[in-house]
């Protein structure tokens, strides 16, 4: 399942079956929720598809609440529901069988005089871009609006700090890496892992780039190679966050191994 256009009116869903059965013995339900508080709900009228076609259907809000306000800082999601439409053997209607969920774009409402306005953009359809500011400072990236603040560090992929409404979230975000936790199960090539360092790989940047998309949108990269320290094996790899004025941050991972790293990794 694809999202597409998802906004505080309306979104577009694509659907993809498996090749082996249909979609007659499901319901389907959507709901949006803004900080995890439900403002609207509904059912969605599934589309006769074959096994392993596709179709696309338009989740409409209702009509007598046209947008969602998002307050500053809130976050808005639409979440997508599969339920048994009848018992079978192995489950009771109403079971859930999936889900899905799918950030919203933000229609922002400061106030109820400036709701017309706020609304819609010049094109009276989609929501205003808020802008985005960005700062060098230091080793650092500033991305920040009058609503956030997020840090970036260009000698190292990923946020440095995260500052909402003036209170500090995050100081330090996820960091793409090969190594985890061993469990019993991986008692038989452990020491095939530690032999190859997997414990003790480090990053190398070679590069930090940023560029704005539009007034609202920035996009920043790194790339790097990731390896053990005593081998010539290791990954390279292109990190990127694209962050816009409404707060949304998308991460982007890409990595392509070079040498000849250990035929499993943990």
């Amino acid at each position: 399942m694809r999202c597409w256009n998802a906004t505080g009116r309306k979104a577009g869903v694509t659907l993809s079956r498996t090749p082996i059965v249909t979609l007659d013995h499901l319901n389907a339900h959507w709901s949006v929720t803004v900080d995890g508080r439900t403002v609207q709900s509904g059912v969605l009228a599934l589309p006769l598809i074959g096994p392993g076609e596709s179709a696309e259907l338009d989740v409409q809000l209702h009509a007598k609440q046209p947008l969602v306000p998002f307050e500053h800082g809130a976050e808005g999601w639409l979440n997508i529901g599969f339920t048994l439409a009848a018992d079978c053997i192995w489950g009771e209607q109403g079971h859930e069988l999936a889900w899905a969920q799918f950030a919203m774009q933000a229609v922002w409402q400061d106030d109820t005089s400036d709701r017309e306005t706020q609304e819609t953009n010049a094109t009276g359809s989609l929501p205003i871009t808020r802008s985005l500011s960005c700062t060098e400072e230091g080793l650092q990236l500033v991305l920040a609006n009058d609503m956030f603040r997020i840090a970036f560090d260009t000698l190292r992929p990923g946020i440095a700090s995260l500052r909402i409404n003036g209170k500090e979230l995050v100081n330090t975000g996820p960091r793409l890496n090969f190594w985890r936790a061993p469990i019993e199960n991986d008692m038989y090539v452990l020491a095939g892992w530690r032999k190859a360092h997997l414990d003790r790989l480090t990053e190398r940047i070679d590069g930090f780039r940023w560029n704005r998309l539009d007034e609202g949108t920035i996009r920043l990269s790194w790339s790097s190679r990731i390896a053990p320290p005593v081998y010539d094996w290791g990954f390279r790899c292109e990190t990127t966050y694209t962050v816009t004025g409404s707060g949304l941050v998308v991460i982007d991972l890409h990595g392509v191994p070079e040498g000849s790293p250990p035929s499993m990794l943990p």
